[in-house]
Order: C-alpha cells, then structure tokens, then sequence
C-alpha cells in the first residue's frame, strides 16, 4: 500500500519544513518506489509510492487535476476500463487510476466515488474552496486517519505519523479497548480518542475545523435476484468469482496465494489457474504458500494442498509452523501504534519474510470473507428468520421441521431462537463476556462487548441483515490489522468483491446453505474447477493444542502480565479472573483461549506505549489513570490518561 500524508494549516501558508524529515523513516519503508510532494497555501502533501500494477510506476503524485484540486491516492482500481468509457479519456491521455480518479472527481465530484470499485483510498485538497476530503473503499480495506490539533488538520495511512507530530500525548479510547477486549472495535475508531479513522464506504469533508460525514454508497436491501433452476445461480456465481479472481490478479510482478487447503484458499487458485489457461491474455505467475504442522493431531492440511499442488504441477512453499506462537510476549522496543503489531521473530514468520523478499511479491491473495459470505456457518435462523418476516408460514413450519431433523434438537427450540432474533437486545441473552471483564466496562461498553449485533428488524429481509451484521465484523477485523513493513506487501480479498458480494446478498439464502449442505452455491459451482476432496470435505480442522503449550511455556512471562495490570488501573479487566483463567489455560481446561490471548496481547502493548516517545522525547500516551471512566470529570492533563467512549 502506498502512504499517504498531509497536513492543512489553515491560518498560515508557510510550509512545514519539518514535516518531511520527519516522518521520512516511517514512509520511506512502506513506501520504497518513490516520494512526491506537494506544498503550498498551508497545505503540505506527501506521497509515498508502493507499485503493485504496471500503471502505477507512470504515475505522478500528488496528482493536479484539470480544474486545480490535488489529489492522492492508495488504491486498486477494478473497473477502470469502464470509467475509461465513460469519461471519454483518450489513448494518448494519462491513463492511470490516480489521473482516472482525478478526472471522475472533476467530472462528477462526490458522486465519483461510489463508481470506484476496487480496493483504495484518496485525500483530495481543493483551494478554491478550500476544503479536504478524505474518502474509503466500501469496505474501507485501506487505512486512512486523520486528527485535528488546535488549528492543524493532519491525516496520514499510518498511525505513527499522527501520533509523533502531535504536541501532547493522546488519550485512549475505552469503546476501541473493550471492542479488542471482546471482537473488535468500531471501524471508525482508533485507540486513540483523537485520532478518527474514515469509516468504510464515507467521504468527509473537512474545512474551518469541522467535519462533515457522509455516506456515499450501501447494499440494496430491495435488490433480489430469482432464477428458475440451480444451475442459473451457479454459473452468475462463477462468472462473478472470475472476474474477482481476475482484478485481483492484476499485477507488474509474480503474486503469491495462500493456500492452506480450505475451500476458500482452494478455490481462488483453481479458478485463477483456469483463467490463466482460458485467457487470450498472459496473467502474472501465481505462486502458492501453506503451512503445516505435523505435530498437531488436529492439523491435517498438508494431505488437502497438495491435491491442488498436484492438479497445477506446481509445489508451492511449505512453512512449518512447529516453531510459532500464537502470541509475542516480548516487550516492544518502538512505538507501535496499534494492538497486536508486534513482528514476530520465529522461524516460521522468518521464512515468509524471506520468500517474500527473495521473489520479490508484493501482492498476497488470501480467501477471508469465503467461509463468512458463502454460508460457512450451517445457520436455519437467516432463513427461517426470512419466511416468519414474510408472513410465509406454510414453508416455515416445513423448513423449521427439516432443519429440526437434521441438527437433531426440538423444533420449538429452533423456533424460539428465530423469535429471538427479532426482540431488542435487552430481552435476548447477550454474548457472554470473558469472566475478567470488569463489571463496570460491561455496563458502559455492552454495545462494544456483545459485538455491534443487533435484532433483526421488518423493513429489510433477516437474511439480508444478517449478511451485513457478518460484514461488518470483517471489516472490523481487517481494521484492526497493521499494514505489514517487512517487507511490506499488500493483501487482496477476492470474496469480498463488491459485485460478488451483492450478488450473495440478492439471491435466496437456501442457495447457500441447506440441511447438511453448508456453502452449497460455492460446491455446486466450482464442481471439476476444484479438487472434489476440498469441495466435499466437512471442514477444514484447526490447531487446538498450540495455545494451551504456548500458555505453559510462556508462563513466567504469563504471570509478570497478569500482575499490577495496566488494564486493571484503566478498570477494564480484573486481574485476579485472569490469573484464575491462565491458570486454567495452563491446566488444558476450558477456557475463552481466544478472549484470554487479546487480552494479553493487548496489556504487552499498553505497557510499551507507555515508555514511547516523541522526537522531543515527551511520552506518547501517559498511562496514569486517575479513576474510573465513570468518575472522571477533571480535564486531560499531559500526564492522565481519560478513558473516553
């Protein structure tokens, strides 16, 4: 991913001569191919390029529009061809995504932006009305924050950036803390309560230290689509996955996939094998990455990837993951700026490092989002859930009696659980939290704590708002991800494709899971395309051991963090259930083994941020807390830390 970087000053036009030389070490490593800049009227833009296309290297950024506004941009651009159409760009024309872009902008200004598809983000500066905006992908797969200090506007790709120029250190963010605590946190959030993150699928306005939030595209939740037999589903869903696969695999260079023998791993390198046999033109080499693990008895993956190694007569890499830990414990040295940044230093992580730097790959294909929008999870609810909406009891009772069969319990349970999903929050049992949550955080935070989930509702299909709910949770976790720096690299999704994914939300959920048939449409469609192993595998297995024999090696170490806890001072965990629950981690008993390792991870971080610096060697963030978020009434001094929601 390429950076980004600006600054606005809107009560001075002398530039900051500083700021480059600043924050060079941070964008200088993510962003090797290049650094561009813009100053002017009291604005300062940096740009910092990463090249993933071949279009990319012929672009110049900052990039100045014909109707004056400067535009940077960190992106993909998918349907570029057709924007190419429709703007009547000529071939003698800068063609790049950042010129396209810019000239969309000046032809349509924000309602450019939901006709970008693709991966991406942009900050565009216009001086004649002197305003920033600041805009995401749908999904908001790419970072951008910004911040407000006093009178200076800044915003930046990274996180560090922000948090180093500022004068003062920054306050945390107990609704972000309690989402890492529990799921994760709001997109917009940052750890920070200075620092916003542009939420997915918005565009803000920034001018005379006011911000303006809009939203500029949304699912249809009227949109449906109804064919008459199965197969006419299967080949749109074939065409559609193509195409993603396809976009994905634009590249100047040799990519590298991940496949770890699961159906979505598996079926983003078939169908980009059978691209590259059918297409007229020459996609880029796709290479393949897996793990192992021999000594897990639950790990049986090897047996599943190379069935595709076979089918391509191609080996890919294969990394032993006996050496990795699910979790650095280590005391971080350098500012890190989000929870769970923490390079890891095994032989595993060191292997990929240095198959990515020895090929040269900058692009990783991984099959996220496959299992959660295909119907990975053998749901009835969104189903049954659809028919009681639509009053369309007849086939309810007759689903409700299959599905009761099949999973083998009492249909009236099955039946008051959809009834369930339709009642406020306060009547439903929440999501129960992790026993050294503090009571306290569980009253203020609940919304936070139980995931953002709420009832189904009558004006859209349960289905429908099922899929968004499971969305949103991924595009929570990929919030939550640092950019990777070493080596950097980017990471495309093809089951999140914004076309494929309305066609998922179109179409009806039996076509995606059915009694004892989970992910049906994705089965069904790329039968002869994948390996039948992988297509009718139940599912794929999972490490069980590794956790508890990391708990048990690390326990020295377990036990130093678990006691005079941040996280305790900041009154959001009890740190006496934690070392009950450690303790029982240890003992390889029952525990929320995945809750337990955030919450760790999370008191390694705190306690390296506090001993961060700025360049003029005052702390980042001070972690003296003075109470309670509920007793906090006094201001933010440079030495207290108020949790803020």
């Amino acid at each position: 991913m390429s950076i980004l970087v600006g600054q606005w000053t809107p009560d001075s036009v002398a530039p900051d001569e500083e700021l480059t030389r600043k924050i060079a070490p941070f964008v200088r490593a993510q962003g090797p191919d290049g650094l561009g800049l813009f100053v002017n009227d009291g604005i300062h833009l940096i740009y910092a390029a990463f090249c993933t296309t071949q279009e990319s290297h012929r672009e110049k950024q900052p990039h100045i529009s014909a109707s004056g506004c400067v535009l940077t941009w960190d992106g993909r651009l998918d349907n570029r061809d057709e924007l190419i159409a429709e703007l009547s760009i000529p071939q003698e024309q800068d063609r790049t995504d950042v010129a396209i872009v810019a000239r969309a902008y000046d032809t349509w200004a924000e309602e450019a932006f939901p006709k970008l598809l693709g991966d991406w983000s942009l900050a565009l500066w216009n001086p004649i009305e002197r305003l920033v905006v600041l805009a995401k992908d749908f999904l908001g797969l790419r970072r951008l924050y910004y911040t407000w200090s006093g009178s200076v506007l800044r915003w930046c790709t990274l996180l560090e950036p922000l948090l180093l120029l500022d004068e003062c250190p920054f306050s945390l963010s107990e609704e972000y803390l309690a989402g890492w605590l529990a799921a994760f946190p709001a997109a917009d959030l940052t750890p920070y309560r200075e620092i916003q993150s542009v939420p997915p699928g918005t565009f803000i306005t920034l001018r005379d230290r006011n911000a303006q939030t809009r939203r500029y595209w949304r699912f249809d939740s009227k949109r449906a689509i109804r064919y008459r037999e199965d197969a006419e589903y299967e080949e749109h869903f074939r065409e559609l996955f193509s195409r993603s696969v396809a976009r994905r695999l634009r590249s100047d260079r040799p990519l590298l996939a991940e496949l770890s023998g699961g159906v979505d791993s598996s079926s983003i390198v078939c169908v980009a094998d059978k691209l590259s046999e059918a297409a007229a033109r020459a996609f880029p080499r796709l290479d393949t990455l897996s793990y192992f693990h021999d000594g897990e008895p639950h790990w049986q993956e090897r047996e599943h990837f190379e069935l595709v190694e076979k089918q391509r007569n191609q080996c890919g890499l294969h990394i032993d993951l006996a050496t990795a830990s699910p979790l650095t414990l280590k005391p971080v040295e350098n500012l890190v700026a989000l929870p769970g940044d923490v390079r890891e230093s095994h032989s595993a992580a060191n292997s990929f490092r240095a198959h990515l730097r020895a090929n040269g790959y900058r692009v990783v294909l991984s099959g996220i989002g496959g299992d959660e929008m295909t119907g990975g999870k053998p749901t009835p609810i969104p189903e049954l859930a659809n028919l009681f909406a639509r009053a369309r009891f007849g086939r309810f009772w007759r689903q409700l009696y299959r599905w009761s069969l099949y999973q083998k319990r009492p249909w009236v349970q099955v039946f008051a659980e959809v009834l369930l999903e339709f009642l406020p929050r306060s009547f439903r049992t929440s999501r129960s939290c992790a026993p050294w949550i503090d009571l306290r955080l569980r009253s203020r935070q609940s919304c936070a704590l139980d995931g953002y989930r709420s009832r189904f509702r009558f004006f859209a299909l349960p289905s429908f708002q099922e899929n968004l709910m499971t969305l949103a949770v991924l595009t929570r976790q990929l919030a939550t991800e640092p950019l990777p720096n070493d080596p950097p690299y980017e990471r495309r999704f093809p089951f999140l494709d914004r076309d494929l994914l309305e066609f998922l939300f179109s179409i009806p959920r039996d076509q995606l899971v059915r009694p004892g048939q989970r992910r049906s449409l994705l089965r069904r469609a790329l039968r002869g395309i994948v390996p039948g192993e992988i297509l009718d595998r139940r599912r794929k297995s999972f490490v069980a051991r590794t956790p508890t024999l990391f708990i048990s090696k690390e326990w020295d170490r377990v036990c130093e963090l678990t006691s005079d806890m941040e996280l305790r001072a900041l009154g959001l965990v009890s740190e006496g259930a934690l070392a009950t629950t450690c303790s029982r981690a240890r003992q390889g008993l029952e525990v929320p083994m995945a809750t337990l390792l955030r919450t760790l991870a999370i008191e390694c971080w705190l306690r390296g941020m506090k001993s961060a610096v700025r360049f003029d060697r005052t702390p980042v963030v001070s972690l003296t807390a003075t109470g309670t978020f509920a007793q906090t009434t006094s201001p933010l001094t440079a030495k207290q830390v108020q949790l803020a929601d």
